[in-house]
């Protein structure tokens, strides 16, 4: 059995929650769903990182006196190599896990994109990439919680619309390219 306390203490830091009676880690994260084309980005992660060989969106704990914002612009183009404005980016809401004596506070944000773009991983944390849909995305080995994420964020909630989809169908390589996606139809969303 996976020790949840600590997988998110290796994961995200450590800052001090008074609940009642007694302290409970809160880990304050941040993540963001990278659109293109009604698709969005999910990164695997190495098998040695805690919670490894898991789906999950660019995302990684805020570190100092960073905002929300200032943390997902620097975890994206550390996880991706992509850059883009603060403006590009679409606040959508904060999510609250509790695990055991730990606690997750998840800002989530949407970046949609507006031409292609060739992700680049960091090949210490992550192995492969995929632009999936939200059901296909449901379907893979998602790293814990994000699963509630993906339906809350795309209106999903019924377990019935998932379907089934091979989990290696477009996975990309470190060393692939992303020049299969066109640009999204702003009018399809």
């Amino acid at each position: 059995m996976l020790d949840i306390k600590r997988i998110f203490f290796r994961l995200f830091g450590v800052l001090l929650y008074d609940d009642k009676n007694y302290t409970m880690r809160v880990l304050r994260t941040v993540g963001c769903f990278i659109e293109w084309k009604w698709k969005f980005l999910l990164l695997f992660r190495e098998s040695h990182k805690p919670e490894g060989n898991t789906w999950w969106l660019p995302a990684w704990k805020v570190e100092g006196n960073e905002t929300d914002i200032e943390a997902i612009m620097r975890e994206v183009q550390e996880e991706t190599w992509y850059t883009t404005p603060f403006h590009t980016y679409e606040y959508l809401k904060t999510y609250e896990f509790r695990f055991l004596e730990y606690g997750v506070v998840f800002p989530v944000f949407r970046l949609v994109l507006e031409k292609k773009i060739s992700v680049t991983l960091d090949m210490t944390s992550h192995s492969a990439w995929k632009f999936v849909t939200p059901h296909a995305a449901l379907n893979l080995r998602l790293i814990h919680g994000i699963d509630r994420v993906i339906r809350e964020t795309y209106g999903i909630d019924d377990v019935s619309t998932r379907y089934s989809l091979s989990h290696t169908e477009n996975i990309h390589s470190v060393s692939e390219s992303s020049e299969m996606f066109p640009n999204r139809d702003k009018k399809e969303r």
